[in-house]
């Protein structure tokens, strides 16, 4: 499971918990990660469909239907709770996020992927 679902659901839950809870009690960081969250979302969804079209490998391209089916999922899921407590998030990718996809599609070759670092540490 990716680390954007698992904070997704965390903060869904710490949400709920707030009962009757309204967007005016949502502090400026719930509201901006809710947010920050759609996006990276939207490019992780998108990132694994590139990678289903262009890898070579079955495991990639297994890896990255999974990816889509758990990023859609947890996106729907954001926007749940966002239109519930009445933040509007985005709906794709940031500029940016879209001109690194961009890259990336017109890439040709194979592309080296590094292990992500230990955060937890």
């Amino acid at each position: 499971m990716s680390k954007l679902f698992s904070y997704v659901a965390g903060l869904a839950v710490s949400i709920a918990f707030v009962s009757g809870a309204s967007a005016q009690t949502l502090t400026d960081a719930e509201t901006d990660f809710l947010k920050q969250a759609a996006e990276n979302g939207h490019v992780e969804v998108e990132g694994a469909k590139l990678a289903q079209k262009k890898a070579s490998s079955p495991q990639v391209k297994s890896f990255a239907k999974q990816m889509v089916a758990d990023h859609t999922k947890a996106g729907k899921e954001l926007m749940a709770l966002a239109k519930k407590k009445g933040i509007e998030v985005p709906s794709e990718p940031s500029v940016l996020q879209k001109g690194k996809l961009k890259l990336l599609s017109i890439r040709t070759g194979a592309i080296s992927i590094k292990p992500m670092p230990n955060r937890s540490a």
